[in-house]
């Protein structure tokens, strides 16, 4: 069920907590050896637990099932915890909380030789989890043993117990009310349209939207798409963040680009995106494909400039 029940879009539900995970992985991320090449995120959200009992209930599970699938070039770094409202943006502090990996009993991805050759940085299994009442969602799992590769195919047989390890993962990331996940909820229903009759830009982003008057003034930290003629202004099209409201004057600002050209007499109008949280279902968490997926930098690195990888001068 969503979060927003029978509430108003337009009025946060009580907070949820998202968890982020970082990795660090690369073929040299071997202790004593080297340093990690990438790094990798994952994340999902809770409703059920206190903060205090978050790494307990939900992240040294996740982690159990998770690193099992691994090779041990993956390496889990830190978890952040941040209170989010109903459109997914952090609300009183960025983050609450954080666990390292001296809080976890093993930080590393479970296969060892001849199986401990992992996947190139960027190659990672497309899973696909059915959600309650709603879509799917999907997850990418890097670090996995090179031997599920085969030519580009994923080949689970290649390792015996794999398929086994896998469903117990599944098993975790199923279980009712633990793990959730947000998708965009974009009405564009007639009666969720607001009409505004004109805007004003800021510098060096964004702008200030006046709605008409008797409209329902959105919230700060929602998200609101801008459509009809207002589409037609360059740099007012598409998806924006609410930075600030007034009700004297009737005005909210709105972040993205500053907008340039003329706003036409009728027709602009926008609507709140709301943010769906569905709880994984029952139903499965399957293995679909090898897919390409970016990664980062590694965590936890000194402060400072990414490494050049370009030969600029020779």
């Amino acid at each position: 069920m969503s979060i927003l029940g029978s509430l108003s879009p337009l009025t946060p539900p009580s907070s949820y907590t998202r968890l982020t995970i970082y990795y660090n992985y690369g073929a040299s991320n071997v202790p004593g050896i080297g340093k990690p090449t990438c790094g990798i995120t994952e994340s999902f959200y809770t409703p059920t637990f206190p903060i205090n009992t978050l790494e307990s209930k939900v992240l040294i599970p996740y982690l159990k099932y998770r690193l099992a699938l691994s090779v041990s070039w993956l390496q889990f770094v830190y978890c952040r915890y941040s209170q989010v409202n109903a459109y997914g943006i952090p609300v009183n502090s960025r983050i609450v909380d954080f666990s390292t990996a001296q809080d976890v009993p093993n930080n590393r991805g479970g296969f060892a030789a001849p199986q401990n050759s992992g996947m190139p940085d960027e190659t990672a299994l497309l899973c696909r989890i059915k959600l309650l009442n709603g879509p799917s969602a999907r997850i990418f799992l890097h670090g996995l043993p090179a031997v599920l590769d085969d030519e580009g195919y994923f080949n689970p047989g290649a390792i015996s117990n794999w398929t086994t390890l896998f469903n117990q993962f599944a098993g975790q990331l199923t279980a009712i009310g633990t793990y959730w996940y947000a998708r965009v909820q974009t009405p564009n229903p007639v009666t969720a349209r607001q009409p505004f009759t004109g805007y004003a830009p800021l510098y060096p982003r964004g702008a200030t939207l006046t709605p008409a008057a008797g409209t329902t003034q959105p919230t700060v930290g929602s998200f609101v798409t801008i459509g009809g003629t207002g589409s037609q202004v360059v740099g007012l099209k598409g998806r924006k963040v609410v930075t600030a409201v007034s009700a004297t004057p009737l005005a909210f600002a709105i972040g993205g680009s500053t907008p340039i050209g003329t706003l036409a007499a009728s027709g602009a109008y926008y609507y709140v995106d709301a943010m769906n949280f569905l709880s994984a279902s029952t139903s499965y968490v399957r293995a679909e494909r090898l897919s390409s997926h970016k990664v980062g930098r590694p965590f936890a690195e000194p402060v400072g400039r990414r490494k050049n990888t370009l030969a600029l001068r020779r």
